[in-house]
């Protein structure tokens, strides 16, 4: 497998970059927008998402007091798999003192057939770290009413503290074996939203409460905080734009408060 490489450090009061790599089926791109101190760096893929044979991973280094943010150009997609090895996307973050790591996902389409495995581990220095984990996961196409037609798919997000376990959520689904109706896995719903806060973000949660709970067909959230220093939230949807203004309201309080800019005021 070959690895793309992200390296920020700060220099003269700024995040910059000092290190970045790109590798097929990845092409990573570091646009020149206002973002204040902090380094920003965009994914993109070749042909727009991942096919069978692919094997790749980002591996993310935020050096000391540095800040970074990395989205994507917009939704990925995971193409049919003819065989039956899954698709595999890798990321190991390494987040050092005081430093700041953002990532914002566009939501991941599972086409008909397809098999996607993705892990993600990340590292904290120290409790002196803030991050955000923000991603979206979609049954499939469903405008063209293509619902649970893939084979496989497993997500293995993991935070560490300094390399002793803090969090961990692990979710697979293979509709074949097990119904995805059942309420343990996407039940009624089309979409699924994972946030996760550390640090200084972790404060910023409490936006969230007046979304707690369910609404039959609409939505479905519930959240935890995690040791008083992290929290998760895990929501569900029939329809993306349900839920689109708890993200909308993250970054309207993060950048209220101080802390990071609104990347969606550039996106959107």
């Amino acid at each position: 497998m070959l690895w793309n490489r992200i390296e920020v450090k700060q220099v003269a009061g700024k995040s910059r970059l000092i290190e970045l790599v790109s590798q097929k089926p990845l092409k990573l791109m570091a646009p020149c927008a206002d973002s204040g101190d902090r380094a920003q760096v965009i994914v993109c893929h070749y042909g727009g998402g991942f096919l069978s044979c692919d094997q790749t991973g980002i591996q993310i280094s935020c050096r000391q007091n540095s800040s970074l943010f990395l989205g994507q150009q917009g939704n990925g997609r995971v193409y049919k798999n003819k065989g039956d090895s899954p698709a595999r996307m890798t990321m190991e973050v390494e987040v050092e003192e005081g430093a700041c790591y953002v990532q914002h996902g566009d939501p991941l389409v599972l086409h008909q057939n397809s098999r996607f495995n993705q892990r993600q581990k990340w590292n904290l220095q120290s409790e002196n770290c803030s991050v955000l984990n923000l991603e979206w996961f979609s049954i499939g196409r469903q405008a063209n009413g293509e619902k649970f037609a893939f084979k496989s798919f497993y997500n293995d997000f993991s935070v560490h503290i300094n390399a002793r376990p803090f969090f961990i959520d692990r979710f697979c689904c293979e509709p074949a074996i097990t119904d995805p109706l059942n309420s343990g896995c996407f039940g009624e719903f089309g979409y699924m939203l994972n946030i996760f806060l550390f640090g200084a973000f972790t404060p910023a949660a409490k936006i969230f409460k007046p979304y707690y709970g369910y609404s039959p067909g609409e939505y479905a959230v519930s959240a935890s905080f995690i040791k008083n220093k992290g929290f998760f939230l895990r929501g569900l949807c029939k329809d993306k734009e349900t839920l689109n203004p708890l993200e909308n309201h993250l970054f309207c309080e993060l950048e209220d408060r101080g802390l990071f800019f609104n990347p969606l005021k550039r996106k959107y």
